[in-house]
C-alpha cells in the first residue's frame, strides 16, 4: 500500500506491505488505548451505571409523571427491601423531579439546544419562525476534546493506493482519502486543518414541537473513521437542528411566490444553524487536542450536504423536476438527461448569485 500525505502534513509518502497497512489503521483507530484517558464512571452526573439506564429507560418510553412516580415507587420498595445500603441503590429517586434534575446535571457536559427566531416577509407581512439548534461549533469541540475520540481524528488528507502486480492503482475508502478533502485543505493556510462536516436533512422525519412542527439537520464528523461517524454512540450522528415545516395555506396553494417564500424560510433557518462556524471557516480556530504538545489549527468546512431531490432543489435554488434544467449539479436539459456519455457545466456559486 502506498499513502502519499499531503504537503502540509509534513509527512514524506510511504509503501508498506497490507499486513503493516492495517496494523497502522488499527493503532490510529485507538487500539491499545492508555487506561487513564478512560473514564471509570462515565455515567457521572448519575450516581450509578444503574441509575443511568433506569433514566434512559423512562425517557425512551416517553413516560408521564405519573407513570414515573409509579414506577420509582415500585423500584424504591424493591431496592430497600434487598439492600437498603447497596452502592446501586435507588433510594434516593423518589420522584419524576429527581430524574428531571439529573438531566439537567447531565446535559452542561454536551452542547445544548437554543432557540433563533427570524422573520421572512410574504406579500408585505412578516411571518416569524423559530429553528431549534445547538452550536455546530461546540459539538466539534465535544468531540475533538474528548479523550478517547481524539485518537479517532485523522486531520490531513492522503492518496492511497494499492500494488496490483503491474503499477500503483488508487483507491478511497474514507473522506480524507478522496480528492475533495484534498482540495479543500489545498486552501488553507499550511498549518490549517480542516474539520469536515456532513449534514443531512431528513423532511421524512417530522416532530413537533408544541404547536410547530420541524424536521432533523443531522451531521456527523467527516475526520472519525466510518464506524464511529456512522454509529449510535459517541461521535456518531447528532440532531443539531430542526427546520421549521411552513404550512401550505389555501391562498398560496401552487402559487411561484409561496414556493420561493418556503425555500427562503429554509435557507433563514438553515443560516441559523451554519452561524456558529462562519467566522472560524474563515480564520480558523487553534484547538488544543488530548495527547498533542501543541494546539492544532483548524477549519470547519461542509463536506457533504445530504437530502433527497426535493429538499436538493431548495439548497440549490431550482424549480425542481419541472424546471428546464433539472439536475441539481449541472446545467443538462431537461430532453438531454438520457445521454449519459455527455459531460456539462457543472453548477457554480456566481451563476446562481449572478441570476438572483
Amino acid at each position: 500500500i502506498k499513502t502519499v500525505y499531503h504537503p502540509y502534513s509534513g509527512l514524506l509518502p510511504r509503501i508498506e506491505s497490507l499486513e503493516e497497512y492495517n496494523l497502522g489503521v488499527a493503532e490510529s483507530n485507538g487500539e491499545g488505548v492508555v487506561a487513564s484517558a478512560i473514564d471509570p464512571q462515565p455515567w457521572r452526573p448519575f450516581r450509578s451505571l444503574l441509575e443511568f439506564e433506569l433514566c434512559e429507560f423512562i425517557l425512551d418510553a416517553s413516560l408521564t409523571n405519573e407513570l414515573m412516580a409509579t414506577l420509582l415507587n415500585i423500584l424504591e420498595r424493591c431496592s430497600t427491601e434487598k439492600n437498603p445500603t447497596s452502592d446501586q441503590s435507588l433510594a434516593h429517586l423518589r420522584y419524576p423531579k429527581d430524574i428531571s434534575k439529573l438531566w439537567d446535571q447531565a446535559s452542561i457536559h454536551r452542547t445544548p439546544f437554543n432557540k433563533s427566531t427570524f422573520t421572512v416577509n410574504l406579500k408585505g407581512k412578516q411571518h416569524h419562525y423559530d429553528v431549534y439548534h445547538r452550536s455546530l461549533w461546540q459539538w466539534a469541540l465535544d468531540l475533538i476534546q474528548d479523550p478517547i475520540l481524539a485518537l479517532h481524528f485523522t486531520w490531513d488528507a492522503v492518496r492511497l493506493s494499492k500494488w496490483n502486480g503491474k503499477e500503483f492503482v488508487r483507491f478511497r475508502h474514507e473522506p480524507w482519502t478522496a480528492d475533495q478533502f484534498w482540495n479543500l485543505q489545498d486552501t488553507l493556510p499550511a498549518s490549517g486543518k480542516p474539520l469536515a462536516y456532513i449534514l443531512y436533512a431528513d423532511k421524512t422525519r417530522l416532530s413537533s414541537f408544541g404547536t410547530a412542527q420541524g424536521y432533523p439537520v443531522v451531521v456527523r464528523c467527516a475526520n472519525l473513521p466510518v464506524d464511529i461517524r456512522n454509529g449510535n454512540g459517541v461521535g456518531g450522528g447528532r440532531a443539531v437542528g430542526w427546520l421549521p415545516i411552513v404550512p401550505e395555506l389555501p391562498e398560496h396553494k401552487r402559487k411561484p411566490y409561496f414556493a420561493d417564500f418556503k425555500r427562503e424560510v429554509w435557507h433563514a433557518a438553515l443560516n441559523r444553524i451554519l452561524q456558529p462556524v462562519y467566522q472560524a471557516s474563515k480564520l480558523g480556530e487553534w484547538v488544543q487536542v488530548p495527547g498533542r504538545s501543541e494546539p492544532i489549527h483548524v477549519f470547519p468546512v461542509l463536506l457533504m450536504l445530504s437530502a433527497d431531490y426535493e429538499e436538493q432543489s431548495i439548497m440549490a435554488l431550482i424549480r425542481g423536476s419541472g424546471g428546464k434544467k433539472p439536475c441539481t449539479i449541472c446545467l443538462v436539459p431537461d430532453d438531454e438527461q438520457y445521454k449519459l456519455d455527455v459531460e456539462y457545466e457543472r453548477r457554480s456559486r456566481g451563476q446562481v448569485r449572478a441570476v438572483l
